[in-house]
């Protein structure tokens, strides 16, 4: 167990097995990634459960109706959606352009202890050496997700469990909801973003200094507060 991990934390290794780009599938693909499940968060990490630095994923009580629906950063994107089935045998990644990645979850080969991704430093520039995928906006199609058969398929009826209805129980209590901090924003209701580079026209560009939260950056580089798309500015969740 890593250090500052709850007792209740799990790691699973999940097999890269193709990705879905414009609509065309590839698998020419290999890897694998490390995910650490962590109470109302899950992260890329190494077998030990070590967060390897590629963000973190806040659980969307809201999208997980029928999936088990994170979102947060990863490798892949800033702004990006972890899906799991039922018994999390496979994972789909969606990012905010429509891009998806399909996982599926194995055993680890021999000898590999991290993940196969993992984002490199970002620059002083605020440019980004791995994932690619930072535009943040909202994402522009969704997949649903599925038992693996060699392709992303999903099951659409009633084999995972359905809600039956008491006429008897009409009378009792609904559940009372708690409040948990938002793990996505750590309560501050925004989610800062610095993502990307603009045109500097040849200019070396300056620095310019936030007047929400005082950071340092330069004119070349998109640096902002969006309202957190988990908790939608409160600070908090509730379930």
């Amino acid at each position: 167990m890593a250090f500052g991990q709850s007792i209740n934390a799990q790691t699973y290794y999940y097999k890269y097995t193709k990705s879905i780009i414009k609509g065309k599938h590839d698998t020419n693909v290999s890897g694998g990634q490390f995910i650490t499940f962590d109470g109302n968060k899950c992260f890329e990490s190494d077998k030990y459960g070590n967060n390897v630095g590629n963000g973190t994923m806040a659980y969307d009580a809201e999208n997980s109706k029928q999936l088990k629906t994170y979102w947060g950063s990863c490798y892949w994107s800033k702004n990006a959606y972890m899906k799991f089935n039922a018994d999390k045998s496979v994972m789909n990644i969606e990012t905010n352009a429509g891009k998806i990645y399909v996982y599926k979850r194995a055993t680890a080969p021999a000898g590999v202890t991290t993940c196969s991704l993992i984002r490199k430093p970002e620059s002083s520039n605020g440019g980004s050496g791995g994932g690619g995928d930072y535009t943040p906006s909202y994402p522009v199609q969704t997949y649903p997700q599925g038992g693996y058969t060699g392709g992303v398929t999903y099951n659409n009826g009633n084999s995972g469990g359905s809600s039956h209805s008491n006429s008897n129980s009409y009378h009792q209590d609904k559940p009372q909801k708690t409040r948990h901090t938002c793990s996505a924003c750590n309560g501050k209701g925004t989610i800062e973003r610095n993502d990307g580079t603009v045109s500097s026209y040849g200019n070396s560009g300056f620095k310019k200094r936030c007047p929400t939260c005082g950071y340092e950056y330069w004119s070349t580089t998109f640096h902002r507060h969006e309202p957190c798309r988990i908790c939608h500015g409160k600070g908090y969740t509730e379930y």
